[in-house]
């Protein structure tokens, strides 16, 4: 059990996979009271490793796991070993898609942190950087990262500019231009709806505050 725990946390499915066959292959020599404990530790490691990975609803509840005190021969541990090893093996793609999903949203997150100050950025341009559509490009980046893409960018946006309008003497039309706007009047109508006020008023402000 040790092995497989191991395994999982390794991420090795395939040798998982291979010590779940092995395990759930007829055994006439197993008695009723070692395939209940067997039933048992692999019931707690699936409970464990569901819950570590957020996928709890793979774990058996308490009914399922209630019927090994009622089985009374081998032949009938059968399809529970089945289904444990059928539970385990959809966890860890689970685990496996998540980790590309987390490692995708890093990639996005560094070519955003590049790249978040150019004019011509947009969610549909990430999208069809990233080769998925706009709509799973939100969905992945709202699920990981706590909000949508467009946010993000202005976000990187907004805090770049607040830096500049406090530690340089540049121009509102000129801190617009650097982080990525066109021209002043948007930069003004974004900044003011995010933050509240005009850049100049939060230069203003943030100065008298000093």
């Amino acid at each position: 059990m040790e092995k497989i725990e191991r395994a999982l946390e390794a991420g090795d499915a395939a040798s998982v996979q291979c010590m779940l066959y092995e395990l759930k292959q007829p055994r006439p020599e197993a008695s009723v009271p070692e395939l209940r404990v067997l039933s048992n530790n692999l019931i707690q490691l699936l409970k464990r490793y569901s819950e570590a990975h957020g996928k709890a609803q793979l774990a058996l509840d308490y009914a399922e796991s209630y019927l090994i005190l009622q089985y009374q021969s081998p032949e009938e541990f059968r399809p529970l070993l089945d289904a444990l090893c059928e539970r385990f093996r959809l966890a860890m793609e689970a685990q496996t898609a998540g980790e590309e999903e987390s490692r995708q949203i890093d990639e996005i997150h560094q070519y955003l942190l590049q790249h978040y100050n150019d004019a011509e950025l947009s969610v549909q341009q990430l999208a069809d950087e990233y080769g998925m559509s706009m709509t799973t490009l939100a969905e992945l980046f709202k699920r990981k990262a706590g909000m949508l893409p467009s946010d993000y960018i202005a976000k990187l946006r907004m805090d770049q500019s607040k830096r500049l309008l406090l530690r340089t003497n540049m121009s509102v039309a000129e801190i617009g231009m650097e982080v990525g706007f066109l021209n002043a009047n948007s930069f003004i109508r974004r900044f003011k709806q995010i933050v509240g006020m005009t850049p100049g008023e939060y230069r203003k402000y943030m100065q008298e505050r000093e």
